[in-house]
């Protein structure tokens, strides 16, 4: 019995140390963490408890023992934390310098300067090439972009220096009619998706391809005009990102 209270103390604070201990193995990014604070301070108090329940079994050399044995307990778990919490600032670290690469790589699609810090591209290579696939305006001026393509995340590079290619799609219209009414004046048009691929280490341009939208419907007899408007647009269907993605593929992904 004299086992008891002690051996059942030394549960009490080891069982919420592992729990608080696995929330931060899950989310501290250094030592100086909540988490971190409470379950070593709860396995400090695990170790007294447990050096006690041995003390009651074994004398004073017991308590040294169950000491030694809760410090490489704890010496265990700490090393073990290190190296998960080196592994997530290294992970940040490379996803931040990937993130500020970001307008380096839009700038490779309007012809700008490579980015030296990329991969190298190497066509022989079988297998998934790291890849960013960016959306840009028309009139360059970036009005509700550069945005990142959907359905594109399976290509995505995790570092900067794994990047090897971008993908750029640039949308322009051409006007096929303007019809004039009371009103306003409704223009049909026809988008157009001229998409390329580029070597992000040298910016040369891999392949080019221009994928033209659907016909608009007709002008009607009467057309509405809202919210005092004067002018309207009335697109066809636009081409469609997996019929452009599939066609970038034999590159990004050789065989």
């Amino acid at each position: 019995m004299k086992f008891v209270v002690p051996v059942l103390l030394a549960l009490g604070f080891i069982a919420p140390a592992v729990i608080t201990f696995g929330f931060a193995e899950q989310e501290a990014t250094s030592f100086a963490s909540d988490w971190v604070y409470i379950s070593g301070g709860l396995l400090f108090c695990g170790g007294l408890s447990l050096g006690w329940a041995f003390a009651r079994a074994m004398g004073p050399l017991g308590f040294i023992v169950g000491l030694l044995m809760a410090g490489g307990g704890m010496g265990y778990l700490a090393n073990r934390l290190k190296g998960t919490i080196d592994e997530r600032v290294q992970r940040m670290e490379a996803y931040r310098l990937l993130s500020d690469a970001k307008p380096k790589m839009v700038e490779v699609c309007k012809g700008g300067p490579p980015v030296a810090e990329a991969g190298a591209y190497d066509p022989k290579v079988a297998g998934r090439h790291p890849t960013l696939v960016f959306e840009l305006s028309a009139d360059g001026s970036d009005y509700g972009g550069p945005r990142e393509v959907p359905d594109t995340s399976s290509w995505s590079p995790r570092r900067l220096d794994a990047a090897e290619l971008v993908g750029c799609f640039t949308w322009r219209e051409q006007t096929v009619e303007s019809c004039r009414y009371s009103g306003g004046t409704l223009t049909r048009i026809r988008e157009t998706l001229d998409a390329s691929l580029r070597e992000l280490k040298t910016g040369r341009v891999l392949w080019s391809q221009s994928f033209e939208g659907g016909t608009p419907d007709a002008c009607a007899d009467v057309e509405k005009f809202y919210s005092g408007s004067t002018s309207m647009k009335r697109a066809g269907l636009r081409p469609q990102y997996s019929v452009v993605l599939d066609a970038m593929r034999p590159l990004v992904e050789p065989k």
